[in-house]
């Protein structure tokens, strides 16, 4: 099986950037909103279930300091333990009972519960799938690159958009966009006239975006604890979340790379350690309100104190 690791650009800017965090084992992120999953996971795909009860991510384990095995595992993210592992794949996702992945020359549906596995196309592209069965597909072919939109695997498309080399193209609930994450920005296009517009900034390039809804995008920036909403009809960023990364090194004090569960309860980040965690989303947002109430408590009164 190819790994992959050949799948170019993503893997070899993540692992360049993370291998700064190190290898020695460290204490997890002192939040109780936050459960750490996987330490140092050396891989820069993950997905989480719409219902967020599984993960499924890279896993690897350590002879002291040297890296033994690389697996891809699906962890129960109420216990943290691991019910099933395989090979390494790419381009992860829960499309309805099966995780579809790219596994080198292919893309696979593998429904873990069953241990089944069916090969749906034989392009070694970034994918996704729309709620109505259509599939994007991202296609490199002797150096062009193309965004290719269809009825459905093996389906010929209706619509071909030349590109640069994009990954993890990613539909709108309602099809009428997709989002996809190039080297330098996140592109958005629109399915129904093929025209694309581009957002501003320097995001984080080891996951696609996210669709919070059919018109908002959930996106990383670059060095950030900071996932952003983008709304399309206005143009504007506005704060989702501050993930509580207080503690880790400053270096390590980053989202790198994330997706929600379906009602966006939950949400599995990698952080600038390749550590994954699985993030309490109403935890996070109660406790830094608490924290602000305080501190606004804290100034009320010295100021009713006289004190400057």
């Amino acid at each position: 099986m190819k790994s992959p690791e050949s799948h170019g650009w993503v893997t070899i800017v993540v692992s360049a950037v993370l291998a700064l965090a190190g290898c020695q084992s460290r204490p997890p992120v002192a939040s109780p909103c936050l459960r750490r999953l996987v330490e140092k996971s050396q891989g820069p795909d993950m997905a989480i279930s719409p219902d967020g009860k599984w993960a499924v991510l890279w896993r690897t384990d350590y002879r002291g300091l040297i890296q033994s095995h690389t697996e891809m595992a699906v962890v129960d993210t109420q216990t943290g333990r691991t019910q099933v592992t395989r090979g390494l794949a790419d381009n992860l996702l829960w499309y309805r009972d099966a995780l579809y992945m790219r596994d080198g020359d292919s893309i696979l549906a593998w429904n873990p519960d069953k241990g089944t596995v069916r090969t749906l196309s034989d392009c070694g592209c970034g994918f996704d799938i729309a709620p109505s069965g259509g599939v994007v597909l991202a296609r490199e072919v002797e150096g062009r690159s193309t965004l290719e939109v269809a009825d459905g695997f093996g389906s010929p498309p209706y619509l071909v958009i030349p590109t640069e080399r994009l990954r993890a193209p990613k539909w709108s609930p309602d099809g009428h966009y997709i989002a996809a994450q190039s080297i330098s920005t996140v592109a958005v296009f629109d399915t129904m006239t093929g025209k694309r517009f581009d957002l501003d900034g320097n995001f984080a390039i080891t996951h696609a975006p996210v669709w919070l809804s059919s018109t908002e995008l959930l996106v990383g920036r670059f060095g950030s604890n900071r996932i952003e909403r983008f709304d399309i009809a206005s143009g504007t960023f506005s704060r989702f979340l501050d993930v509580p990364l207080d503690g880790l090194p400053p270096n390590e004090r980053s989202v790198f790379g994330f997706d929600a569960s379906e009602d966006f309860s939950k949400l599995l980040i990698m952080t600038g350690a390749q550590d994954i965690y699985l993030v309490d989303v109403a935890c996070v947002r109660a406790t830094q309100s608490a924290a602000m109430e305080e501190s606004i408590s804290i100034v009320v009164q010295h100021v009713s104190a006289g004190v400057p």
